[in-house]
Formats: structure tokens, C-alpha cells, sequence
């Protein structure tokens, strides 16, 4: 809030020296820095007046106003870095472990569609050969070693 002349509370307060209005309007955390419309600030009015306790209690609001900046830059920046870093890394270890589960989830059906393959190439192996054996047993019920009976070989055995 400022009147015509862009003064501001603070600013008439310093210029008169009212030290209870000064403390106050600090204490609502007004800003110390404003400027009127001659570029002066509450503190050079109170230094043109010769208000010393005015003086005193501004310029100590304007250093933690100062520090308040500062830091809170700081802070602002430490937390926005943090903030992006953490981000980087949780998204990095996202795609990571997603990898790694589709890496997984690769092998894991690879080696599923192989032991499936095997086991059906097993079956049709096993069934092949018991068909084979069944087929030799059956194909001559007069023989069992491959050869036909005989008188002179009654067992049908190789010679």
C-alpha cells in the first residue's frame, strides 16, 4: 500500500521515527526495500531524519531480509536440483527394472517355448520309436529276431 507519492506506511514511519510502528510493520514482514517515487527507501528516510533506533531496527530488517533471499534462493535451487535428481534416478531405475522384467520375461518364455519344444520333439521321438518297435514285433508274428522261421531256425535268429 502506497499514497500518492508512493510512500509507504513503513516509509512515513521511519521519516517521523515511530519505533512501536516500525517493529510492527516489521513484524507483518512489510517490505524494507520499497521504493517511493524519489527512489528513496524507508532507511534513507529515517538516516535523512536522523532517526537512529529508526535506522537500527531497518537496516537489521534489511540484512534477514537479504539472508531470507539469499536463502531461499538457495533453498529453492537445492530443492529443485534434488527434486530432478531424484526424479533422473527413480525414472533410470524404472526403465532399468522394467528392462531387466522384459529381459526376464524373454528368457523365461524362450526357455519355455525350448523345454515345451523338446518335450513335444521327446514325445514324438518316443512315440516314433514304440511305434518302430511295435511294428517289428508285430509285422511277422512268426518272428522275433528279424528272420523267419524255420524248421532249421525256429526262433527266427540271425545266422
Amino acid at each position: 500500500m502506497k499514497d500518492f507519492d508512493g510512500w509507504t506506511p513503513l516509509a512515513w514511519a521511519a521519516f517521523m521515527g515511530h519505533e512501536a510502528v516500525i517493529k510492527l510493520l516489521l513484524e507483518a514482514r512489510v517490505d524494507v526495500h520499497s521504493v517511493d517515487s524519489e527512489g528513496s527507501t524507508p532507511l534513507s528516510w529515517a538516516v535523512s531524519e536522523g532517526n537512529e533506533a529508526a535506522m537500527k531496527l531497518l537496516q537489521e530488517a534489511e540484512q534477514v531480509s537479504g539472508q531470507r533471499q539469499e536463502y531461499g534462493g538457495l533453498l529453492g535451487g537445492l530443492g529443485d536440483t534434488l527434486g530432478k535428481t531424484v526424479g533422473g534416478v527413480t525414472n533410470t531405475l524404472g526403465d532399468t527394472v522394467g528392462g531387466l522384467g522384459n529381459t526376464v520375461g524373454g528368457v523365461t518364455s524362450g526357455l519355455g517355448d525350448t523345454v515345451s519344444g523338446a518335450t513335444e520333439g521327446l514325445g514324438n521321438t518316443t512315440k516314433g520309436v514304440g511305434q518302430g518297435v511295435g511294428q517289428g514285433i508285430s509285422s511277422g508274428s512268426k518272428s522275433i529276431g528279424g528272420q523267419k522261421q524255420t524248421a532249421e531256425n525256429p526262433l527266427g535268429l540271425n545266422k
